[in-house]
């Protein structure tokens, strides 16, 4: 079995989900810190559910993440450190730590044949003026880039259509919060698994997730999990209750990884009862 988890706000998580009950009641461990400032957190419970997974399947983190922001967090690098991780948005696989050049070279053929180029992309998000309301933006392992926004100034309507146009021309854009995403359509979560369970031994997937750009890899997936509190459960909720194989979890913010990683235990020992 592969276990396929989106990590922040589904497996770890930053200091806005610590809810007041969890902390008088759950152990907490801060597991990435940068610059000297504490960035994401995990229960302990949840760490330890983790750890005996990790032992019984293929466990592979899949984020957003750089290679260099996935590589700050230490419980990867250290305590529970995967054989295969899916990072830069299924732009990257490591493998034991050290990138897939088969995979990155693919996908890099595929942005440059099907995608428009980033600079005219950045030609055409200047039309909307983000000097007005983007403070930084930053290229992710040259694969795509992301744009830290105020979100009081946003013009949603013009930056609505920037999106509309962003899918004609192949590529896709996510606001999340304070970040947002343009990504070539090509860069995905769910083409990196596919590649990945093509290459290893495995009849039986499971995924987790919270956002919209983890919609794909559940619906791939034999079986999902996606938080009460993330975006798939509050726009897709329709098509969940469609799609049997997608359930939710009843805990939200920090506990709901508790339950998430419950879930696959159970799941694994459901499978044991019946081999």
């Amino acid at each position: 079995m592969l276990f396929a988890s989106d990590l922040d706000e589904t497996l770890i998580y930053s200091g806005r989900f610590l809810q007041e009950d969890c902390l008088k009641t759950s152990e907490i461990r801060l597991i990435e810190t940068k610059d000297g400032k504490a960035i994401a957190y995990m229960t302990e419970a949840a760490i330890k559910t983790l750890k005996s997974l990790s032992q019984k399947v293929i466990f592979v983190p899949v984020t957003t993440r750089s290679i260099e922001q996935y590589q700050r967090i230490t419980l990867f690098q250290k305590e529970i450190p995967p054989q295969y991780a899916i990072v830069s948005n299924g732009g990257n696989l490591l493998i034991d730590g050290s990138v897939d050049e088969g995979w990155n070279t693919l996908i890099r053929e595929k942005v440059k044949k099907h995608c428009l180029p980033l600079k005219e992309i950045l030609v055409k998000f200047r039309e909307i003026h983000p000097e007005d309301w983007v403070t930084s933006q930053k290229m992710a392992d040259d694969l795509f880039c992301y744009a830290i926004v105020d979100q009081d100034r946003l013009p949603q309507e013009e930056l609505c259509r920037f999106i509309e146009w962003l899918k004609e021309n192949h590529w896709e854009g996510y606001l999340q919060r304070r970040k947002l995403y343009f990504v070539p359509k090509v860069v995905n979560k769910k083409d990196a698994i596919e590649y990945l369970i093509n290459h290893i031994d495995t009849d039986f997937t499971v995924a987790a997730g919270d956002s919209l750009m983890d919609v794909g890899m559940l619906k791939q997936a034999d079986y999902s999990i996606t938080p009460l509190h993330g975006e798939i459960a509050r726009l897709y909720q329709k098509d969940i209750d469609k799609e049997e194989k997608i359930q939710v979890t009843s805990a939200t913010g920090i506990l709901a990884s508790e339950e998430i990683l419950k879930n696959i235990e159970n799941l694994i020992a459901c499978f044991q009862k019946l081999a």
